[in-house]
């Protein structure tokens, strides 16, 4: 996991105690496709059919069905071309992700497909345009000693990753999004602590 710090904060709980919240841009992390199989189709090509002379030219050469030629000239590119993948740009299959959001998302109307795929589209590109990216949360908490000295248990900091940069708008949705996460990180750290005082106790939860 990356340890760039991104933002922090000191974070004072319900419980009266104060914990050091980080909030780290995760390198490693890779495209939104890779974490989850509920997204539009794309396709890897070596050729751009978002480009008219490019898509006149692949109609001449290979001469596709009707259906083809729709499927082709909706297409939507997600990602340049790429030496990683032999200069193949990443393209969205808006056509046949209408379909399947028919009849795997459970869109019932075609304006239902139609905004779906352009939430999920509007979401990957998000990515792909740097325009949001996936952080790690890290919790500890803050110990004062008898002197009110305050120090970060770097000891204890609880890590959790997946979370799209998003989080930390401003927005009402994203604060009470923001305020969840951190509340249920630090219950894992205040888990994590009492499990190593009492380590033979059975923590029982309601």
């Amino acid at each position: 996991m990356s340890k760039d710090i991104y933002q922090s904060e000191t974070y004072e709980h319900k419980n009266g105690l104060k914990y050091h919240v980080c909030w780290y841009i995760d390198h490693d992390s890779q495209s939104p496709l890779e974490w989850s199989d509920c997204h539009g189709v794309t396709e890897r090509m070596d050729w751009n059919p978002t480009n008219a002379e490019q898509l006149e030219q692949h109609i001449a050469d290979c001469e596709p069905e009707v259906e083809e030629v729709a499927r082709l000239t909706m297409m939507r590119q997600l990602a340049r071309p790429h030496y990683y993948y032999d200069d193949a740009g990443l393209y969205y299959d808006v056509l046949t992700s209408l379909h399947n959001a028919k009849t795997e998302w459970g869109c019932k109307t075609h304006e239902d497909c139609v905004a779906a795929v352009e939430r999920d589209f509007a979401y990957l590109k998000g990515w792909y345009d740097n325009d949001w990216f996936w952080l790690t949360i890290g919790v500890a908490p803050i110990n004062v000693s008898e002197d009110g000295v305050e120090e970060i248990d770097e000891d204890s900091r609880e890590f959790c990753g997946g979370y799209e940069s998003t989080i930390l708008n401003n927005d009402d949705d994203n604060k009470a999004w923001r305020i969840e996460v951190i509340n249920d990180q630090i219950a894992a750290v205040e888990w994590t602590r009492r499990k190593h005082i009492h380590k033979d106790q059975l923590e029982l939860f309601f």
